[in-house]
C-alpha cells in the first residue's frame, strides 16, 4: 500500500509550471501595479477557512490565521507578494502531508 500512495504522491509532473506561473503573474502585475495580493484578499480568504481541521506540518492551526488580525494579514500579504516578485517559494511552504483514510465499506 505504501508504494501505491508514494506513486500517487509523485505522479504530478510540473515541467514548465514555474514559467507558466511567472508569465501569469507578469500579466496580472501589468494590469494592477506592483502588489497583486492585498490585505483584504488575505483577510477574506482566511475568514473562509474551516475551523477545527488538522494542524499542518508547521504546527499552526488554521484558527491562528483566521483570528490573527490585521497585522498578521499585512505580513502575509507582504510575504506572498515577495514570493510573486522573486518567483521563489521556500520548500517548507510547498510541503504537505497526505494521510489516506481507509474506510470499511
Amino acid at each position: 500500500m505504501e508504494k501505491h500512495f508514494d506513486a500517487v504522491y509523485h505522479s504530478v509532473v510540473d515541467d514548465g509550471a514555474k514559467d507558466a506561473f511567472l508569465q501569469r503573474i507578469a500579466q496580472v502585475a501589468n494590469k494592477h501595479g506592483t502588489y497583486i495580493i492585498n490585505v483584504h484578499d488575505i483577510a477574506e480568504h482566511c475568514s473562509k477557512q474551516k475551523k477545527g481541521e488538522a494542524i499542518g506540518l508547521d504546527d499552526i492551526p488554521m484558527e491562528a490565521y483566521m483570528f490573527g488580525g490585521t497585522r498578521l494579514h499585512i505580513h502575509l500579504a507582504i510575504l506572498f507578494n515577495c514570493f510573486i516578485k522573486f518567483g521563489h517559494v521556500p520548500k517548507p511552504f510547498m510541503q504537505c502531508m497526505i494521510i489516506p483514510l481507509i474506510k470499511n465499506t
